[in-house]
């Protein structure tokens, strides 16, 4: 069975991801920028190419983490992804949103996906490798209420697509919490070891100042 992935970001898609692909790795096929400045090629390219795989008999599972900015840039991009996965079965994740906002904020703000060479995420990268991980003494995760709205905006947009083509797909909602070898690999009926990603696990509470303010803050935005 070829799963598809579509989740949003921080909720541990590539983590599953290493369960759902085979010896192809597309991973996150459509990763703002990654189509033209590394792949070279445009969006219609890209979903021709889907197409044209999946006619053919050759069934790819891709990551989709969910982004308004999709729907920006092509207004057809959920009717284009609901005729992608029908036929397939799709797999979705849910986290608790204050975790995924914590998470998506020392991500960005540690610039492991813009350079990952920095001291500063080098720690982080040890999330692929399993080895442990050591953060520095003056580590912090910075939240402002500017942090938090966009965030908010975002999650509930995303939400809102995701939900739409959830309704029209065969799917499973797995959570963030069961995202284990011992789950997974009952899931899907393979053996350990089947992947070298591993959670990192990091108490991010821990490294923001006033975190009750700001998580009670939080939890009031989501709720309006």
């Amino acid at each position: 069975m070829t799963y598809q992935i579509l989740s949003q970001a921080r909720t541990g898609t590539h983590y599953l991801y290493d369960y759902t692909r085979e010896d192809r790795y597309i991973g996150e096929y459509f990763l703002p920028n990654l189509r033209v400045t590394k792949l070279g090629v445009t969006d219609e390219e890209m979903w021709t190419w889907l197409r044209n795989e999946k006619s053919i008999g050759n069934h790819h599972s891709i990551i989709v983490n969910m982004k308004g900015q999709f729907v920006e840039d092509d207004p057809d991009f959920i009717e284009k992804l609901i005729r992608h996965f029908r036929g397939y079965h799709i797999l979705t994740i849910e986290r608790n949103p204050w975790d995924m906002f914590i998470s998506s904020c020392c991500a960005t703000q540690t610039n492991i996906f813009l350079n990952p060479a920095l001291p500063a995420a080098s720690w982080q990268r040890r999330w692929y490798t399993g080895k442990e991980i050591i953060i520095p003494d003056d580590f912090k995760i910075e939240v402002d209420d500017g942090w938090v709205l966009d965030f908010i905006n975002h999650y509930k947009i995303a939400t809102g697509f995701i939900n739409t083509i959830l309704e029209e797909q065969v799917h499973t909602v797995l959570q963030y919490e069961d995202l284990n070898e011992t789950y997974l690999n009952k899931f899907f009926g393979v053996n350990t070891p089947w992947t070298n990603f591993r959670p990192m696990n990091i108490d991010y509470e821990k490294y923001i100042e006033d975190v009750s303010y700001w998580k009670k803050y939080f939890e009031n935005k989501l709720d309006e």
